[in-house]
């Protein structure tokens, strides 16, 4: 390029030309635009390597996230796989000796065997088969009244594991749900669960011999009983409370 000035030769970089010593104009603007673009080059390279960086960062969390919901859902469908399985096997362990199953529970509840049906559930592993629909409200009956003797155990016992309001608590809420047992609460329950009568006759004498066990150890009147009966499960729990610290 030549000077403007005294037509000599120039480069962009002379901000002067050497021989006359005037101002180069055009190296000027050419340094000024130079120094813009490296400024706007820096402060894109920048975002850009921190853009790259958050992007890095967040497809790295996306993929750790993506790999832990994989094994979770793989464990999801192993413990799924494990639950079908061991129910495959109760089940057809429980078919192999139905007629067994059926004739002992048949000789517990004619017995009277409170206990004994809920134990023999237990067991066996009963509770989760169609074929004993009609034992089933024995089985739940027999495990309340296993519940309500261990709280009034637990009444008898110093230092046991549970306190005395919370045995109280229990006990009301056990004779609360016996008494719901001696009708069904809906069709489809009774339908399902209340055809046998042999099993209807043992659930009302099981809520029976509960409330004698109740009115025994709490030392409550006939009259009390009849009251006890009535209440809602709170009421039920005030005056068990009531005559417990009456008897003591």
């Amino acid at each position: 390029m030549k000077c403007e000035h005294c037509g000599n030769n120039l480069s962009l970089e002379d901000k002067v030309c050497p021989y006359c010593g005037k101002e180069n104009k055009l190296a000027s603007r050419h340094n000024s635009d130079m120094a813009k673009y490296e400024k706007d080059y820096t402060s894109v390279k920048k975002e850009v390597l921190s853009n790259s960086r958050r992007f890095n960062s967040f497809t790295a969390r996306l993929t750790i996230i993506a790999v832990l919901i994989a094994l979770i859902a793989s464990a999801l469908v192993a413990v799924a796989n494990k639950y079908d399985i061991r129910d495959y096997r109760r089940e057809k362990n429980i078919l192999a000796h139905i007629d067994e199953h059926k004739a002992a529970l048949n000789d517990l509840i004619e017995a009277r065997d409170f206990p004994g049906v809920y134990y023999y559930y237990r067991a066996n592993d009963l509770s989760y088969h169609d074929s004993l629909n009609d034992y089933y409200i024995a089985f739940t009956a027999s495990d309340k009244y296993s519940g309500l003797m261990d709280q009034i155990y637990y009444l008898y016992e110093n230092g046991s594991y549970n306190k005395p309001e919370e045995s109280f608590e229990r006990i009301a809420s056990i004779a609360q749900q016996l008494e719901d047992m001696r009708e069904p609460q809906t069709t489809s329950e009774k339908e399902k669960h209340y055809s046998n009568e042999e099993t209807v006759a043992y659930v009302n004498d099981l809520v029976d011999h509960s409330e004698l066990l109740i009115k025994g150890h709490f030392e409550l009147s006939d009259e009390d009983m009849d009251e006890f009966i009535t209440l809602s499960k709170a009421k039920k729990q005030i005056m068990l409370e009531e005559a417990w610290a009456n008897e003591k």
